[in-house]
């Protein structure tokens, strides 16, 4: 590696998880990142193309969809202060609204800059329609289960109309169609707002459209979280604007947006009855009880002032959104609530630990999530759910800081609470059991909280203080990091902008980390101290790599770099640290000044990859990888026995030869291998059947995932799971644990739905073992590869030095763990044999005959010592050829004894059948005066066509000739030693002759051919 270090900043390309391989290029696409789960997030586009507001939509259905079946339409389209118009798309499926996917489209003076969002084509959903609207509202209601709905209360519907002037205003939820997507599956189903009064509740609920079933619920009620202890601290002596009846001031004021407006609840939850805060004079004196009314106008107006001034905002839709606040709601209601129509204020607990809800930094926090709900709109749940109750926080502080220059800090609500500790701290959340560090001390995995949406809010609170005031230390990663403040104007501006402009519902915070960077870049500029502060905040936090001065970190990767045949479509993901501009040579003498590169390969060959990086005032390093994309020869189709014949229950040798190594198999595609090389035996076959031959060439196997036991300990949770994506055929061969006691462990493969694909049962000892499992892996993402709940654990893992996604030679990438990124569970040195390059498989038919059936007549027991005994058989199948017998002629001259005789008969396909007899033989004397005996006559020719001759009949005796069906068709007597027999008329076929003595025995029994 060549490399030159100046001092100097370096240019932004944030450390994103790349994996997907296009399908086809994107026009125009200059810069592409990507999800954890591999899908694009951001693409960034040359400032070379045509694509503009009135075309961008037809550019996203073709090119990032192209299915036709997923479209987009226009949501919003806001301007912001930087000059850029910001357009957001909704994704309809089949003509369905697909929850909460967002595509956002960034324009300067009418040319695309970038998109963001859920930039890939959406899964089909899997069901269909077939519940009612209404049936689907039983389950959601019946999940629900409140006491009392909003929509029974007809006469605050009747108000929520006058205020809102909408006639039409109702509570009562109707189902809107929409696609939901679940752990990584789309259904289609129905979305319901239901709001309940007692208890207190409003969420989306999704019911499956097909089962009935509740795929989520979607909390739309943001509220402060509360602990056991608080204290309070007053604003003190303000300014602000009411309005003037003609005898009354109230607290209502129409100067800032559409107005501004509180009124009091009178400790009941019906806000139709709520009346106006009223006073005799300008000079708002009132003290105790009420006083907390002019803490909440107050601090909505400071809200809107806020965001107009600094923001450039007009109210949180930027469209003058009326601010409602409700004061005094219920009895002992120790909460502040936003329902995306107002805010409502609790009056505390009866213990006074904690007082009334109206605390300047309280009211900026909830009006914020109606800023949120109206741009991001972060679902209110996991890590999503954390950023939306972390940018309340943000903005909260920030509003206080504006509000109260003088009189704010890093708490969370310390007014509200009476010993002044707030609900949260933003520059030291672990005080309040809040982690500051993702996947750290206090990050919470369970499902209390929305997904912990209040605690893991810690993790972006303290990105903004170091953000905003600088600091270093160690994290709980045992990363060491070092942050310079920017104040909090600069990063309130850059949070403001990711959140308005670039953030969507399932923002995460890789994502976050992503977005902020780019709002940066967009304020200050590639190469700012704001872009650098940014990216060390965040990894001060545990989200992604640090900056290093003077360090460019150039690097690369490439989902799928052996190939089978040219061309070869390569798409190279740039994950260089701190890049500005490009330089790519691929091997082939071909060149690129992109981010991310797609270069397709045209010859067979083998080849290195350079990438150079340069930072900014000409800071230089690169990377080069030999050997990394390798294109394959054609591979011929071999040279196989178009068709062939078999026995039944017979093996038969296939031969085949080609120009790699021959496989065989019982499919067309897929199926079973069955056998290597030529010739290759078949079993036994019963059925006529086809197999197929290929030419294969095997791929070395690939290896990655950690592949050192250090950074961790022993874990006796057994589970906990690597989560990784599939980007091609390929094998799981082994995995390498490390275990401090002896015992069998469960391993198990799940997809991304918790199905069980594979189970292995090993007994693993102390130290490190290898594990053989050879799973069988398929495209995907989201796989889970962990233990048995009910298997022991006691295996190593790692917890520090975890830097997610690795590579697993672009044929997997293990992408994250079932507690985050901080953690690398149990499975070390993934061993993957990638799928191999074959040819067409070429089919060999073979014809299975069934065994003819066929029966043997034999001379009746005993015969004498010295006979010799033609068998004769009868076939009742297939097409004749001969008979072969046992040793020629049987003869019993070895002496009395039993003897076992066999008939065989072979068809026109050589397939033969046997039939055995027993012979008994034994000294005979003479039954009569007769001297004939069965070696003494003879009986030839056969095959006989007119004359058949006997010889050596000196006595009188009798023949018989019958033919194959035992009918009699000629009997004669014999005198003398020669007779000729004439059988010319006789139809031609199989005889069988007898000759018996005076008394009627059977001397001699023979089989003739009458041709």
């Amino acid at each position: 590696m060549k490399k030159t270090i100046i001092t100097v900043c370096i240019a932004f390309l944030s450390n994103v998880l790349f994996g997907q391989t296009f399908s086809k290029i994107i026009p125009y696409a200059e810069n592409v990142t990507y999800t954890s789960e591999n899908k694009i997030n951001f693409i960034r586009f040359q400032e070379n193309n045509t694509l503009n507001e009135t075309t961008i939509s037809e550019f996203i259905n073709q090119h990032i969809f192209n299915n036709g079946l997923n479209k987009v339409v226009a949501l919003k389209k806001e301007k912001d202060e930087l000059g850029f118009t910001n357009i957001k798309f909704s994704i309809f499926q089949n003509g369905i609204l697909i929850s909460n996917k967002v595509i956002i489209a960034h324009f300067l003076n009418n040319k695309l800059v970038s998109l963001n969002g859920d930039l890939y084509a959406p899964a089909i959903a899997k069901n269909n329609f077939s519940i009612s609207e209404k049936k689907a509202l039983t389950y959601a209601l019946s999940k629900v289960n409140a006491k009392k709905y909003k929509w029974d209360n007809k006469a605050e519907e009747e108000h929520m109309r006058t205020i809102l002037n909408e006639p039409n205003f109702s509570y009562y939820p109707h189902g809107s169609k929409v696609v939901f997507e679940k752990e990584g599956i789309n259904f289609n189903a129905y979305q319901f707002n239901i709001y309940a009064e007692d208890p207190l509740y409003r969420a989306n609920v999704f019911v499956d459209a097909s089962t009935g079933m509740i795929l989520d619920e979607q909390n739309l009620i943001c509220t402060t979280d509360v602990p056991a202890t608080c204290n309070t601290k007053f604003s003190g002596p303000q300014t602000f604007t009411v309005d003037y009846t003609g005898s009354l001031y109230r607290l209502r004021e129409t100067q800032r947006g559409q107005g501004i407006e509180t009124y009091n609840l009178h400790n009941s939850s019906s806000y139709l009855t709520a009346t106006d805060f009223t006073n005799s004079s300008t000079s708002w004196t009132t003290t105790g009880f009420d006083q907390a009314a002019t803490d909440a106008h107050w601090g909505a107006e400071k809200t809107y002032d806020y965001y107009l001034l600094q923001h450039n905002r007009n109210s949180i839709n930027n469209n003058g959104f009326k601010l409602y606040s409700y004061v005094h709601y219920q009895t002992n209601y120790a909460n502040a609530f936003w329902d995306g129509q107002r805010m409502t204020y609790g009056d505390g607990n009866s213990s006074g630990s904690m007082k009334i809800f109206t605390a300047l930094d309280v009211c900026g926090h909830e009006i914020t999530h109606g800023l949120t709900s109206n741009t991001g709109a972060m679902v209110y749940s996991n890590e999503s759910g954390a950023l939306n109750e972390s940018y309340s926080d943000i903005f909260g502080t920030a509003i206080e800081n504006f509000g109260r220059p003088s009189n704010w800090n890093w708490k969370i609500g310390e007014d509200i609470t009476n010993n002044g500790n707030g609900l949260r701290s933003m520059s030291n959340p672990n005080a309040y059991g809040d982690p500051d560090t993702y996947g750290g001390t206090y990050y919470y995995n369970g499902t209390a909280d929305n997904g912990g949406v209040h605690t893991n809010s810690g993790v972006s609170n303290f990105w903004f203080y170091l953000l905003t005031s600088g600091g270093s230390g160690t994290n709980d990663l045992s990363n060491a990091y070092s942050v310079s403040g920017i104040g909090i104007t600069s990063a309130a501006k850059i949070a403001f902008r990711a959140l308005t402009v670039y953030y969507t519902p399932t923002t995460n915070y890789a994502m976050a980390r992503q977005l902020t960077i780019q709002a940066a870049i967009d304020l200050f500029g590639s190469c700012s101290n704001e872009l650098i502060q940014t990216t060390k905040a965040w990894y001060a936090v545990g989200v992604g790599a640090n900056y290093i001065t003077g360090l460019v970190g150039p690097n690369f990767t490439s989902n799928i770099t052996n190939f089978c045949s040219a061309p070869a479509n390569v798409t190279f993901n740039n994950t260089t640290t701190n890049g500005f501009t490009y330089n790519w040579s691929f091997g082939d003498g071909a060149t690129a000044s992109t981010t991310n590169a797609v270069h397709t390969y045209s010859a067979v060959g083998v080849y290195a990859v350079k990438l150079k990086a340069t930072g900014c005032a000409s800071a230089l390093d690169s990377i080069t990888k030999t050997a990394f994309i390798v294109v394959n020869g054609p591979i011929a189709s071999p040279l196989v026995t178009s068709s062939a014949v078999a026995c039944e229950n017979t093996p038969i040798t296939l031969v085949g030869s080609g120009n790699a190594t021959l496989k065989w198999y019982d499919s067309a595609t897929g199926g079973t291998e069955l056998g290597v090389g030529s010739p290759f035996a078949t079993s036994g076959l019963s059925t006529s059947t086809t197999f197929y031959a290929a030419n294969t060439i095997t791929l070395a196997p690939v290896y990655g995932g950690l592949s050192s036991f250090t950074g961790g300990g022993y874990s006796n949770v057994n589970t906990n799971y690597l989560l990784f994506n599939v980007f091609q055929n390929s094998i799981l061969n082994s995995v390498v644990v490390k275990s401090q006691s002896i015992s069998d462990r469960v391993i198990e493969l799940k997809n991304a739905s918790n199905v069980v694909l594979y189970t292995t049962t090993v007994n693993i000892g102390i130290g490190t073992t290898t594990v053989i499992l050879n799973y069988n892996l398929t495209p995907g993402t989201n796989y889970k590869l962990g233990l048995n709940s009910a298997s022991a654990s006691s295996l190593y893992r790692t917890n520090t030095g975890v830097t997610f996604p690795y590579n697993i030679g672009g044929a997997a990438e293990i992408t994250n763990s079932s507690t985050g990124t901080n953690a690398y569970y149990f499975f070390y040195d993934w061993k993957i044999s990638k799928e191999e390059c074959a040819s067409t498989r070429v089919p060999v038919s073979v014809s299975v005959h069934p065994a003819p059936s066929v029966t043997m007549t034999a001379p009746d027991s005993p015969v004498c010592v010295g006979d010799v005994i033609d068998l004769q058989g009868t076939p009742s199948g297939g097409a004749y050829i001969g008979n072969t017998v046992t040793g020629s002629m049987f003869s019993a001259s070895n002496g009395a004894g039993t003897y076992s005789v066999s008939y065989k008969y072979t068809d026109a396909y050589s397939c033969s059948s046997t039939v055995e007899s027993t012979l008994i033989v034994e000294e005979c004397t003479s039954v009569s005066n007769s001297v004939l005996s069965s070696s003494s006559v003879q009986i030839y020719p056969s095959p006989v066509q007119d004359n058949l001759m006997i010889k050596g009949v000196n006595v009188y005796s009798k023949l018989i000739i019958c033919d194959a069906l035992g009918r009699v068709t000629l009997t004669k007597e014999l005198y003398n030693s020669e007779e000729k027999i004439n059988i010319a008329d006789f139809v031609n076929g199989i005889y069988v002759l007898s000759i018996q003595d005076e008394t009627g025995k059977t001397i001699k029994t023979s089989k003739i051919i009458k041709n």
